[in-house]
């Protein structure tokens, strides 16, 4: 059967402004406190209640009260309603420290800027515009298992789930990625656990990685069952696998199990493009009963699919880098991200998500 392989029939940075303080909140952070600084000043409503101006004696504020001898005003903007008294002279950028008495914290203020950090913290933390956050959010609810390859040694962490891995005879390269060397002895993959396709209906499956070239049949992903059991190549039973090229000098998506005639098969019009980042996507839609394929963001192509992922009963192979079958060679290249979802996307989120790139701030 798997010889047989003939094709069928920015993320970008949320800025809001509030009360004429323009302010920016970076890609996954949290509330920043350079905006509550600009806003109402680092003393906060407790210096109002002291008399120092919200500032304090820090004077950070952006607009402080001018002090008197014996009183003054504070300033409005720094979110006082009537400042405390000022120092013997202060006045300007710095306000004045202690003074006989204050009042008058304004809580719409705070409540206000609370509600909008709120609203701009969840944005920045998808790193999506306002107009593409419904997208990023409903990817971020969509997202199962992610693997980012980040730090050190040979575990593959599933910074989502708890579908963790490991990588057989290799190291994370501390630099984001796990590098695959094609070897054949030793063979060096990444071995994730059993169980994690078959449990899923409909899904995703969306890779970022650099091609090192080579033979046809390298793996990115090979999941499924050998008809020689756990842990071997023996050939594949029932898989779902995505190779960079097939001998047809395309990428190729294959799926087979006991509900399938053959080997279902989607076809790019090339292989993938070697040295350069590339991205690369399986759409399962249990509910269409279709498999798609997608390149850089854009349909490849999509085929019916009698069967369904659960078909794969015995994934207990759920390799990366590595195939099913003996005489196919391991994957050369670097891969920079493997995330998997738990819905089948539509063109338009994997265009954003493309968009965004390997390290994107998705939540959670």
């Amino acid at each position: 059967m798997h010889r047989l392989r003939s094709q069928p029939a920015v993320w970008c940075v949320t800025s809001f402004a509030l009360l004429g303080a323009a302010a920016s909140a970076g890609c996954g952070s949290a509330k920043p406190d350079g905006l509550y600084t600009a806003l109402a000043g680092a003393g906060g409503a407790a210096a109002g209640a002291a008399g120092a101006g919200v500032s304090g004696s820090s004077g950070a504020g952006s607009i402080a009260g001018s002090g008197g001898s014996d009183g003054g005003s504070g300033g409005v903007d720094s979110g006082v309603d009537s400042g405390g008294a000022g120092g013997s002279a202060g006045a300007g950028n710095i306000a004045g420290s202690g003074g006989s008495g204050g009042s008058g914290v304004v809580p719409e203020l705070d409540a206000g800027a609370d509600a909008a950090l709120e609203d701009a913290s969840a944005a920045s933390r998808l790193s999506c515009a306002p107009s593409q956050q419904a997208d990023c959010e409903s990817l971020a609810a969509a997202l199962a298992h992610r693997y980012s390859f980040t730090g050190s040694g040979n575990a593959v962490i599933d910074s989502v789930g708890s579908a963790h891995g490991s990588i057989v005879n290799g190291q994370l390269s501390g630099a984001g990625s796990v590098v695959l060397t094609g070897a054949e002895a030793p063979e060096n993959y990444v071995n994730l656990p059993n169980g994690l396709v078959s449990a899923l209906a409909s899904a995703t499956f969306e890779a970022w990685l650099s091609w090192s070239g080579g033979a046809p049949w390298q793996r990115i992903f090979d999941f499924g069952s050998s008809q020689t059991g756990e842990n071997t190549r023996g050939g594949g039973a029932e898989y779902l696998f995505l190779t960079p090229r097939s001998d047809l000098d395309t990428v190729r998506v294959a799926f087979i199990s006991s509900d399938t005639p053959g080997e279902i098969q989607v076809n790019s019009a090339a292989p993938l493009p070697t040295g350069v980042t590339s991205h690369v996507a399986v759409v399962v839609d249990a509910v269409a009963d279709t498999l798609a394929l997608f390149t850089n963001g854009a349909l490849a192509g999509s085929i019916a699919l009698p069967s369904s992922l659960a078909a794969l009963a015995t994934d207990d192979n759920n390799w990366l880098g590595r195939s099913e079958f003996p005489t196919d060679p391991a994957l050369a290249g670097s891969l920079l991200e493997l995330r998997i979802y738990a819905a089948a996307l539509s063109p338009q989120q994997l265009a954003l998500s493309y968009q965004l790139g390997p390290d994107a701030a998705l939540l959670p």
